[in-house]
């Protein structure tokens, strides 16, 4: 169990022990013959013996719970909430068909048990998730590292986010910094995955992965070559698992484990292409053939581990979990062709850049209404999550306007053919700057998307700058508005007006970058533009604001480039995973050295115990990590 080690609480010697109440979960029959209970109403054991009426379970005790007044206690809360939902599940009845013929869900889930360790597969996969965590706090020397690492990663993310959400409350719960937090659980996950030996993948090792690498990207933007080199891993893990082929042409792949590789293979494609664009380097994924389809569009609660098949998806104009993630796989294929014509060695046929566009304007035109950017006046019924899916599915659409078509804005001659081209790229760049600022307005404390304002300053700045950089090379174009190459129908607003698009730009990155020091950068390329203009801009100049608009530095969820990790027996990129973090915790010799087993342990940043572990590695002593 953790040591709470807060020191807003009184010392060791001043705390009353509390004593738990033990909560039976046997029934009194098996209890009294120590046997072992299913807690079934009744039970295997009293249907065994014709005792069921007999068969009677213990109430749970009831205690009144003091408010949770940090994180340690909320914790604890949870852990009784999930106790109260395994004893609520012996009373539950079987899953079957009501009277009239309707599904009823089942409220069960169960165990799998696997040479790798013990999973639960419930009725919604963030119940199977709390029953592994449940499990983990009643003993927690009989855990996969992996798991571990999914844990740690969820911890950090879950900072992330809820310091833009509901930052006073994280900082009343610990004096640690919020980014000294981010950065030792992500540490911590690296180890884990490390030392769980993550060249040799199991279920569990793809979503810790998968998060471990996205949050790589998302936290630290002064090692993004890293994430680079660590997706490209991550696909190479999936490639070993065989995720690249759809489980429909596999054999022994379940109905439920055949949707979650689909899930995990669209993922890491995501993060893949969006990364290695962004580092203006080719994806991996070229070359690499995949059959893989898209996630159906159906609620966790759809379908379970014990599912014979899928049930049909639902509509696409239903909204579930996955609906977003459905409609960015859909575009994303479409822009890792754009980004491998774009990086390609020769220009490409003129009719090529036509055939994708119509592919994508498919693609696009093939999305739910209710997926699609619309005046923030007319969602005040719609969640902040929502509204920001529909700005990123908005983002990557323009985003591959912008890479299809810009080559055909900065033409020495233009060409009278390729109108149609200029005329998206313009649209795609005007679109791009104009979602900048909505976001940014609506992001202020106390609108809308206060909760979602780290959308502002994360993969989206690259996307912005793309847009920016666009308008600059309109702008210095002698021949627009109204020269050669310029006479189409649509949006062309003038030199000056488009000026006050950068400027107004480079006013939002400057006032993001007060509290997000990476994106000092992004404020001074808008800077230089402005200034090779010829109209110059006074740095002091700030947009008028009231107070703080952003969460506090602390709240930053990725590192400066001028900040340097510390610790100490980090590993080597090459031989495992790069790990950011403040002091790295205590760890095992390596394989090679002869150790097999032994304990793992895990500190905070001020080396207060979180917990101690028994691992046994999966693979043989000489095995590399």
């Amino acid at each position: 169990m953790p040591q709470d080690s807060s020191p807003s609480e009184p010392s060791p010697g001043d705390k009353q022990v509390q004593k738990r109440t033990r909560i039976l979960l046997s029934c009194a029959p098996c209890r009294n013959s120590k046997l072992k209970c299913d807690r079934q109403q009744p039970c295997s054991q009293c249907e065994k013996k014709g005792r069921m009426d007999q068969c009677v379970y213990a109430p749970r005790p009831v205690k009144k719970k003091p408010p949770a007044k940090n994180m340690t206690s909320r914790l604890k809360r949870l852990e009784s909430l999930v106790r109260e939902m395994m004893e609520n599940e012996g009373d539950a009845k079987p899953p079957g068909r009501s009277s009239e013929g309707s599904a009823v869900p089942s409220l069960q889930g169960h165990v799998v048990k696997g040479e790798h360790g013990t999973t639960y597969v419930g009725a919604t996969h963030c119940m199977a998730m709390l029953e592994d965590y449940a499990r983990f706090w009643q003993d927690s020397n009989d855990v996969t590292l992996h798991w571990l690492a999914q844990l740690f990663m969820m911890l950090a993310l879950g900072i992330f986010f809820n310091s833009f959400a509901a930052p006073h409350e994280l900082s009343a719960d610990s004096p640690v910094p919020i980014l000294d937090r981010i950065k030792h659980y992500r540490s911590c996950a690296g180890w884990a995955l490390i030392w769980g030996k993550y060249t040799q993948p199991t279920s569990t090792t793809l979503p810790a992965f998968l998060l471990y690498v996205e949050s790589h990207f998302m936290f630290n933007r002064a090692a993004q070559m890293n994430c680079y080199v660590l997706s490209g891993v991550c696909i190479r893990l999936l490639l070993k698992m065989g995720l690249h082929r759809d489980p429909s042409k596999l054999a022994n792949i379940s109905p439920y484990e055949g949707e979650m590789r689909r899930r995990l293979w669209n993922m890491a494609v995501q993060i893949e292409l969006i990364v290695s664009f962004h580092m203006g380097l080719p994806s991996m994924l070229q070359g690499i053939e995949s059959d893989t389809r898209a996630p159906s569009n159906l609620q966790d609660e759809d379908f379970d581990e014990d599912s014979t098949s899928l049930p049909p998806a639902r509509p696409a104009t239903e909204y579930t979990h996955v609906t977003y993630t459905i409609n960015k796989t859909k575009i994303i294929r479409v822009f890792g062709q754009i980004a491998n014509q774009a990086h390609s060695l020769s220009p490409p046929e003129y009719t090529d850049v036509l055939r994708l566009d119509a592919v994508l304007q498919d693609t696009w035109g093939a999305l739910p209404g209710f997926m699609r950017v619309r005046p923030l006046d007319e969602c005040v019924g719609d969640t902040p999550v929502l509204l920001t899916q529909r700005f990123g599915l908005a983002a990557l659409y323009n985003k591959c306007r912008c890479v299809l078509h810009r080559r055909y804005l900065a033409e020495p001659v233009p060409d009278k053919d390729h109108n149609y081209s200029r005329q998206q790229g313009i649209d795609a760049a005007l679109s791009l700057l104009q979602n900048q600022y909505l976001i940014w307005r609506h992001s202020k404390p106390g609108n809308v998307l206060s909760s979602t304002s780290w959308f502002l300053s994360s993969l989206a700045v690259h996307d912005y700058l793309l847009a920016a950089m666009i308008v600059y090379l309109l702008i210095k174009n002698e021949n627009y508005p109204d020269g050669e190459g310029f006479d189409f129908d649509g949006k062309k607003p003038s030199k000056e007006e488009l000026k006050g698009m950068l400027k107004r730009s480079y006013m939002i990155w400057t006032e993001v970058s007060d509290n997000v020091a990476e994106l000092r950068k992004t404020a001074d390329a808008l800077a230089a533009m402005l200034s090779k203009l010829g109209d110059p801009v006074d740095k002091e100049v700030r947009i008028p604001t009231r107070g703080s608009e952003y969460p506090s530095s602390g709240s930053v969820g990725w590192s400066s480039s001028a900040e340097k990790s510390t610790s100490t027996g980090e590993p080597d990129l090459l031989s495992s995973i790069w790990i950011e973090g403040m002091k790295a915790p205590a760890y095992l010799p390596r394989p090679g050295e002869g150790h097999t087993d032994g304990v793992l342990t895990f500190f905070d940043n001020r080396s207060e115990l979180i917990f101690r572990a028994n691992i046994i590695p999966h693979g043989p002593a000489n095995d590399e990590c």
